[in-house]
């Protein structure tokens, strides 16, 4: 117990006058282990954590000067709650000691322990933007598509989201990569038949057929379509002439 005893007088009294006994080559730092952590304040599970010369054997650790713990191997590291000390500022420091008797010291961590709702109350502020700003997006990411879906349409290119064939019409369109997923698919407008649904990726054999009913449907109308064209402007003219 007595070489325990010495080395605590002389710990506290390296820290306590910051004499020549001991020289400033111990790095102190914390680290979270579960809880609450931001700038000087923190509250939970946390571990202090020392490391020095390669001949270090013994670090001691202190809470405002009252003992910690003390690690006697690497890691030199010593596990503590903030729920077993009174709230508000407190000094972490440390203090090692070499093979050949040096005793080396680390700059102090000056913290403020806090209660779990401050914690509790600082996520909620940072969640609170940031779940509206997602919504937003999410809200402009399904709605944009279905407003504006009905853009220009290269066959064959897909972009990154991929092509899609619409149940209705049958005709493919690219999806959105900004669209939102909904587990079967996105959520899209059709820029042909304007139908708001969930569509999967289509396979590139499907893709290949609704080109071939696009490319169908965008050639030359027969005779008889454009006979019934004509007899439809002629009857939509008589009924201006009349007005």
């Amino acid at each position: 117990m007595r070489p325990r005893v010495v080395l605590w007088t002389w710990v506290l009294l390296a820290l306590t006058t910051g004499s020549a006994l001991a020289q400033e080559s111990l790095t102190l730092d914390l680290d979270r282990n579960f809880g609450f952590a931001w700038a000087d304040q923190i509250q939970g599970n946390f571990t202090l954590r020392a490391e020095g010369p390669s001949n270090l054997v013994r670090v001691v650790f202190l809470i405002d000067g009252q003992p910690l713990g003390e690690a006697t191997r690497p890691p030199f590291e010593v596990r503590f709650h903030t729920g077993n000390y009174p709230l508000g500022r407190h000094i972490l420091s440390a203090a090692g000691e070499t093979d050949g008797g040096d005793l080396v010291t680390a700059r102090s961590l000056d913290l403020e322990f806090v209660s779990p709702d401050v914690g509790g109350k600082f996520v909620l502020r940072l969640m609170v933007p940031l779940l509206g700003l997602l919504a937003v997006v999410m809200i402009v990411a399904a709605i944009g598509p279905m407003l504006f879906g009905r853009g220009t349409f290269h066959p064959g290119h897909y972009g990154v989201a991929g092509g899609a064939v619409c149940p209705r019409c049958t005709l493919p369109f690219s999806r959105h990569a900004l669209s939102p997923n909904l587990v079967w698919g996105k959520l899209e407008r059709c820029p042909h038949c304007g139908r708001v649904g969930i569509v999967a990726r289509a396979t590139p054999e499907a893709l290949a057929a609704a080109e071939e009913r696009l490319a169908g449907k965008a050639g030359p109308q027969p005779p008889g379509s454009i006979q019934e064209e004509l007899h439809r402007q002629i009857d939509d003219s008589r009924f201006e002439d009349r007005r």
